[in-house]
């Protein structure tokens, strides 16, 4: 574990915040990639809002002195082809995550991966499905702790994960359910 806190402490964070239509997003990344996507306040106006127009806006709020690097451009440009059409995101790669944000020898890193890799835009699994997939059948709650601690909203699409019933389930820690709800609709998942 010191070897990785030592390694985490070179990477050189920048933050960038852009605008979505679930409000400003946080974006924290270092010179390999992304470390975390955050939501700051929900717009007043998603709450209740079942029709999605087909084109959303997405713009950064920085000023455009900032010289972007490459990675967060691409991050940026994800986004914007997400919130046009989130099925576009099925056919793109995805933005650099920096290695130590999602790490593949924990139990929530394979989840973490294992959703981002396997459940697109549209499509919904279900918390005990995903610890099945990742060889853990009985750790759904485990997966749900996973998803609640998500550090890369959207990106990591913990949005798609709902409850063996069917309902949504919580989302930011029962703070964002109306987000995870818009974000449902809005990809066209069945619920």
């Amino acid at each position: 574990m010191r070897v990785l806190a030592d390694q985490m402490m070179t990477c050189t964070k920048e933050k960038f915040v852009i605008t979505s239509p679930i409000g400003d997003l946080i974006l924290e990344q270092c010179q390999n990639g992304l470390h975390s996507i955050s939501q700051t306040v929900i717009p007043s106006d998603l709450e209740g809002k079942s029709e999605h127009s087909s084109r959303h806006t997405v713009m950064m709020l920085d000023p455009p002195e900032v010289e972007k690097s490459h990675n967060i451009n691409e991050t940026i440009k994800w986004f914007v082809d997400y919130f046009n059409d989130p099925s576009i995101t099925k056919k793109m790669e995805p933005p650099k995550i920096c290695q130590y944000s999602i790490r593949k020898d924990t139990f929530r890193g394979k989840v973490r991966l294992a959703l981002m890799e396997n459940v697109k835009a549209g499509e919904t699994i279900t918390y005990q499905k995903l610890a099945e997939m990742v060889g853990n059948k009985g750790a759904s709650r485990a997966v749900g702790t996973a998803m609640s601690n998500n550090p890369l909203s959207i990106l990591v699409p913990c949005h798609r994960v709902i409850k063996s019933d069917g309902r949504p389930g919580n989302y930011g820690k029962s703070t964002r359910n109306q987000v995870k709800q818009w974000l449902l609709e809005f990809e066209g998942a069945e619920l």
